[in-house]
């Protein structure tokens, strides 16, 4: 790879461009930067960044195409020093594409791992796609409940709680449960709900469940000047802050409203019962999180991933209430002596230490904060250590 100056480099530009998106977690000024910059030697760590602040932001298609840039740009540059990127990015996208219950594109991408020399000493994503697509295909009726979850997180909004397994049972030959299925479990449950379809930039229905284009169902639980609250076990956390224009772009335009809500259920186009079985949501929503705990979340919380946490304790497999873990103090701020947390849900042991520390008298306090995880995978290999940067509001 040809490697220009700082100048020709666009440093200055750069420079800008990433304060912009540290701010804003707006990816698209990337974008525009690599559009200007194709020989940019940071391209393919550029590229990771913008699948991983797409992802934050619940843009699932975007999140994929970032990560495939990634690899296929340190493909091209036969760097064997860019290969952890690659890694990287493949395994973001392979717990992706397993949360979202793609079987075929996590096989492809479990070849693309052996293909690049990966293994559970490389990323945890790797053995956990593996058990992953073993359950997919082995125990397809519970595996794919991101549409019964949904539902339990749209009646949580409402102040009702559902702790029991669904009321249907799924058809194995089609994994995930339909519009209509969801319809017929929400009247079983004395909560009936209407399945509607919205016009394009119409108003976004809150509480509702909302169908995405790539292929499961989630929750949208509140609005805040035009930003929304997704409930999705798919995305880091559990949870996402989705502006209108996403939230339109990775619909499918589908939605479940509560009856009650009859003004809002009759204001857009409804549903029939053939076309509601043909909406079908199969994420997949037993997989643990490779990454360890969410961001903000202690021992004590309910927990967002895995297949007992779930949403705000609403879902999670079908154990949705069961805490992640109570056996462990809550963990103390990490800018003296380091701080562990103990998930026996995760099986798994991280410990964080904030080394570095600054407050401008302007901007935003930053800190170099260092996290470390061990868990007991297949073949007892501890993830990689990470270094990150994390203002603080």
């Amino acid at each position: 790879m040809r490697h220009d100056t700082p100048a020709q480099c666009g440093v200055p530009e750069a420079r800008r461009v990433v304060c912009l998106v540290s701010r804003s977690n707006a990816s698209a000024a990337l974008e525009q930067f690599l559009a200007s910059h194709p020989q940019n030697p940071w391209r393919a760590s550029l590229w990771l960044d913008i699948g991983l602040a797409d992802r934050t932001s619940g843009r699932f298609s975007a999140v994929i195409h970032a990560f495939e840039q990634a690899r296929a740009t340190v493909q091209a540059s036969r760097d064997l020093a860019l290969r952890p990127i690659a890694v990287r990015a493949l395994s973001e996208q392979l717990t992706l594409e397993t949360r979202l219950g793609h079987e075929q594109s996590v096989t492809q991408l479990l070849h693309a791992a052996q293909h690049l020399g990966m293994s559970a000493q490389d990323s945890l994503a790797m053995s956990l796609a593996e058990n992953g697509l073993w359950d997919m295909q082995q125990h397809p009726e519970s595996a794919f409940q991101c549409g019964w979850i949904a539902l339990r997180a749209l009646w949580q909004t409402q102040g009702f709680h559902v702790n029991t397994a669904p009321s249907l049972p799924m058809d194995a030959a089609h994994p995930g449960y339909s519009l209509g299925q969801l319809v017929t479990m929400a009247a079983q449950m004395h909560q009936p709900v209407v399945a509607v379809h919205l016009a394009a930039n119409a108003t976004i229905p809150v509480p509702s469940v909302v169908h995405w284009k790539s292929g499961h169902f989630a929750t949208i639980v509140a609005e805040d000047h035009g930003h929304y609250q997704v409930a999705d076990p798919t995305l880091e956390g559990g949870l996402a802050r989705m502006t209108a224009a996403a939230v339109h772009d990775e619909s499918s335009g589908y939605f479940l409203v509560p009856a009650a809500n009859g003004e809002l259920a009759m204001s857009e186009r409804p549903v029939n019962a053939h076309e509601a079985t043909t909406v079908r949501g199969a994420g997949y929503t037993t997989s643990n999180n490779p990454h360890g705990f969410p961001s903000g979340c202690n021992q004590s919380c309910t927990g967002s991933n895995g297949s007992s946490g779930g949403v705000n304790g609403a879902g999670g497999g079908t154990g949705g209430a069961t805490p992640g873990a109570v056996s462990a103090p809550s963990p103390s701020p990490s800018t003296g002596m380091p701080t562990y947390s103990i998930s026996p849900m995760l099986v798994s042991l991280s410990l964080t230490d904030t080394p570095l520390s600054y407050a401008p008298p302007k901007a935003s306090h930053t800190t170099g904060r260092v996290t470390g995880l061990a868990r007991t995978a297949v073949d007892m290999a501890p993830a990689p250590t990470s270094t990150t940067q994390a203002p603080i509001n």
